[in-house]
Parts: C-alpha cells; structure tokens; sequence
C-alpha cells in the first residue's frame, strides 16, 4: 500500500503528539522521582553554570558527591572531580529545557524561594524552576515518540485509523506512560531509535522516487537533482538521532548499530545520502569519544567501570527472559501485552524499505532485549515496567496498525490493548516508588533471610518481589489509588495493600509519597503556594487542541 501522508494525516499526528502531550503534562512528576534522574540533572546545571560536567554547586551535588552515588573520579589531573556515569546526549538535551526554568524563575522568584523550603532525601531542594521544566523533557519527548509511531505506521501504508490507535495506544496502553511522567533516561533513547527509523524510512522513498525520477527521459536531470537533494535532510537526522541514542544510553548501541546498517542497505544506491547519514553519526561518536577522555582519561571510559564487571551480565539469560516477559510486575505481557503484535509489520516494512533492511530493524529489536536477559538487574530496579526494553517498544508498537486493519487480528489487538490501559493507567495515577517502598517493607518480613549479607538479602527481596503475584505492581497500584481516594487519614497496612497478614501500617519515608504529591501539580501547589493549578490548565489546553486536531481531521462520514 502507498504510504499515507496527506495534509490531514499529519495534522492527525500532530493531534496525537498534542493529545498525549496534555495528558502526560497532567501526571507527570515534575521533579526527580528517582536518585538517577537527580545525577542526572546535576549534570545538566554544572554544564549550564559551569561548563563543566563535573558535579557541584547544589545542596543535591554536595549530598550525591558525599554519597558517592552514581558517579566515578575523574581521570589524571581530576581526580578531585567526580562525574555522573551517565550519558552526556542526557545532558545536552536538556540544556534548552533548563534554560527556560531559569527564566521562570527569574519571572517568579517567590515560588522558586518557597520551594527551596522543601527537602528530598534528607537534602533541601534547590533550582526548583530547572528541575520542573527539565522533567517536562519526558513528557514532550514521550508524546513525540508516541507521534512518530504513528507517523511511521502511516509510511509503511497503515490506514489513518489504526495508525493513529496506534500512536495513542502507545502512549496510554503500554509502560511507556509510565515512563513518560518519569524523569530517566530511557525515553530520550526511545525517541532517537523510532526518530532514526521513521528517517530512514522517509530517507528511502526519496531515494526511490529519485531513482524513479531518473528513469523518464523529460525532465529526468531537474527531478533527480531535487529527489536527492530532499534526501539529505532524513538521511542527516536518521544519522544523529543514531548518535544521540547512543550518546544518551550507551547500551543501545548494539540496537543503533543495527539500524544503521539498515540505513545504509536502504541508501545504497545513492552515495550523497549514505554520506549524509554517516558524517553525523561519526560526529556523535566524536563527542562520545571526546567526553569520556576529557571526564576519565580514556576515549572507550564512560564512568561505569567496575559497575559493568564481573557479574554484571552474569545472570541466567533463560530467567531475564522470562523475568522480562512474563513476571507479574515486569513482564511485557502484562505492562505492554500489545508489543507482541509486532510480526504484523513485517510484510509493510519489506514491502517499503526492502528484505534486508528490515531484517536489520528486527534485529534491532533483539539487540536491545539480548543484553537485559544476561542482567541481574533485568527488572530495572525501582520503575514501572522493563524500562530498559522501552527503546524496542516503539519499534515492536508499529505491529498494532497493521493487527487492527485484519478482522481476527484486530479482535485480539483490541483485547491486548485493553489489558495494557488497564495495567498502565495507574501507574500515571500513583507513584511506583512508593509502591516499591511499600513492598520492600512488607518483603522484609515476608523474607528475613537473617544469615543473608542485608545487600544481597535486599537484591533477593526486590527479585522476589518482581515474581511474587501477591506483589504485582499494576494491582497494587490500583489498591494504593483507591485507598488515597477514600482515605487520606493514614497509610494501608501491608495485609491491606498486599495481604501479607501484617496489620501495622506501611510507613512514608519521603514526603513527595505522600497522597498526590508525586503529580507535578500537587507538589506545586503544596510546596511551593501555587494556586489556580496552572500545570492543569496547560494540560488541558494542550489535551483540547489534540483532540480538535485529530477530531477535525476524520474522514467525512466516520
């Protein structure tokens, strides 16, 4: 089928991003919902403040530094200073985003001193404006992801419909939503892997058309010049958002290598193209050379060291398979059941990029879920969901277009999708670290393991945890709304949440887990005396103009 890319398609898809964007701006966390995502931020304001990437300078920097969190020494002659492990792409996205909370707070300089008034972990907050408009980069780029599945359905020849059930179901059925209103990494990574796939996709029908251009006698030298000329510009983004994957979260280099080569296979028969998608990418993998010299001495050295020895990838794959695929609160079938539709785009991706190319993207696929099989941490720690699977996510999502145009096939996706919105929506409704916090709490009575090393008992819990269905984490999740919703006196008991027979009360230990506070806009308002909720009106402005898009743009008579 010809791809569908008409004004009022992409208009649709613009309602998507628009929608979604509203809805995630309603939930989303605002600031830092785990110690990570601080370091990372860290990162962002010493490159603003400092041009440096080394720590310091905030009460959060002093206590991370003192705590030796997530970060390593740096190499001969800075020994002194100590750098995140994280990806450096991380930090050089969310310049722009920092740039406008300084703004705000110089527009509004008594919220940001009220909020300073707050503690986290045991440390006053600061920058409250930065920390808020960097956490809104999860949302943006999250509904963007979610646009892009779209707009790509609609390439490989879905129809508007289901592509755009598509890109909107990404966004609410699967852990993507959670992901979302989070603060990590992973979906600044999702985003560049579905952007570097929709621009090869684009990349490759102008080549085509070129190519095809070329082959009328009339006219031919005009049309070729211009076809390869508009093939440039995807071939470039597809070539940096490769890089920029990378330089976000190195472990998806494997999958961003795949892709690439897709790229090229798919632009080999134009050399100005294949030159346009290599020189970025080669200029990314520059940066990540030169960052990790300048931070550590070592051109290869991103900061993790030791933490990727030894037993890192040590643990059973057959278990991180299963872990990753069928435990009750990790488990794709159960967090993103629909992710398994994606054979249903294997004949429209053929049909539009060729047979080896999609080989390449499907294995993609298997380069980012391989490695997590191999880890003992497979689960992700303290998210909702496989987070380190997100980056496949968008890739595997193209399936439900193509599952909902056939009859039987789209009964099923129907059925999938509902059981993904109704394990994923309370993960927007309530904050998955308390969840966590709470189980552990319940675990540890639960599991003594006395003779157990407590690191290697809490490891041993948090597994069990992960298995254990009493312990399932969208059911939880539910339970734990509905008991704030009826009862804000004090906090379930464990057998009440978890009914493990305990009759004492779970306890809170950060004041962010407390009701609603972990929504943006309720910390606000707690926090820092904002009133009138203006993150809600902003969400609900940008949720109104994406419904109107996307309403506008139905075809007569739907």
């Amino acid at each position: 089928m010809p791809p569908r890319t008409d004004t009022h398609s992409r208009s649709a898809v613009i309602g998507v991003f628009l929608l979604l964007l509203g809805l995630y701006t309603a939930c989303f966390a605002g600031l830092p919902d785990n110690p990570d995502a601080e370091v990372e931020f860290q990162t962002v304001s010493s490159l603003w403040r400092t041009h440096s990437l080394a720590l310091g300078g905030t009460p959060e920097a002093a206590a991370i530094a003192a705590a030796k969190f997530d970060v390593a020494p740096g190499g001969p002659g800075r020994e002194h200073e100590l750098f995140a492990w994280f990806g450096v792409g991380q930090a050089f996205v969310a310049l722009p985003f920092y740039g406008l909370g300084r703004a705000l707070a110089a527009l509004f300089p008594s919220v940001q001193q009220a909020a300073t008034s707050a503690t986290d972990y045991g440390v006053q907050r600061s920058e409250y404006f930065e920390h808020l408009v960097v956490g809104w980069r999860n949302p943006l780029l999250g509904a963007w992801t979610a646009a892009i599945v779209a707009a790509l359905a609609l390439r490989l020849g879905a129809g508007r419909g289901a592509a755009l059930v598509a890109g909107l179901s990404y966004g609410l059925c699967s852990f993507a939503l959670a992901q979302a209103r989070s603060t990590l990494s992973d979906v600044q990574a999702a985003f560049f892997i579905a952007l570097a796939l929709h621009q090869l996709v684009v990349a490759h029908e102008r080549v085509v058309a070129r190519e095809r251009g070329a082959s009328n006698e009339r006219g031919a030298s005009n049309e070729r010049g211009a076809s390869s000329e508009r093939a440039l510009a995807p071939a470039v983004v597809c070539g940096l958002a490769l890089g920029m994957a990378v330089l976000t979260r190195v472990a998806v280099a494997p999958a961003a290598a795949c892709i690439g080569v897709a790229a090229l296979l798919a632009l080999r028969r134009s050399f100005a193209a294949s030159a346009a998608l290599i020189a970025p990418a080669l200029g990314c993998a520059a940066v990540f050379a030169w960052t990790n010299h300048a931070r550590f001495g070592s051109w290869l050295e991103t900061g993790y060291g030791a933490g990727v020895g030894g037993g890192f990838f040590a643990y059973p794959p057959y278990l991180g398979f299963a872990g990753l695929m069928i435990s009750p609160s990790k488990g794709l079938a159960i967090v993103a059941p629909a992710a398994f539709l994606a054979p249903f785009a294997w004949r429209a991706l053929v049909e539009r990029v060729g047979r080896a190319p999609a080989l390449f993207v499907a294995l993609a696929l298997l380069a980012v879920l391989a490695p997590v099989c191999c880890m003992p941490g497979w689960h992700a720690a303290w998210t909702y969901g496989p987070r380190y699977l997100l980056p496949l996510l968008p890739l595997a999502w193209l399936g439900v277009a193509f599952a909902l145009e056939r009859p039987r096939a789209g009964k099923l996706a129907g059925l999938l999708l509902a059981l993904g919105l109704a394990t994923n929506l309370p993960a927007a409704l309530v904050d998955t670290m308390t969840h966590h916090d709470f189980a552990l709490q319940s675990a540890r009575r639960a599991w003594p393991l006395a003779d157990t090393p407590e690191r290697d008992a809490e490891d041993q819990r948090f597994l069990n945890v992960e298995w254990e269905p009493r312990y399932a984490a969208p059911v939880a999740h539910w339970k734990l709304f509905l008991w704030r919703v009826r009862h804000s006196e004090r906090e379930p008991t464990a057998d009440e949440l978890y009914g493990d027979g305990s009759s004492e009360p779970l306890v809170v230990h950060h004041e962010r887990d407390r009701g609603f506070r972990h929504l943006a806009w309720v910390w606000q308002r707690d926090f820092a005396g904002v009133r009138g909720a203006p993150i809600l009106w902003l969400a609900a402005l940008l949720a109104a103009l994406g419904a109107w898009r996307i309403r506008r743009t139905r075809p007569q008579g739907a």
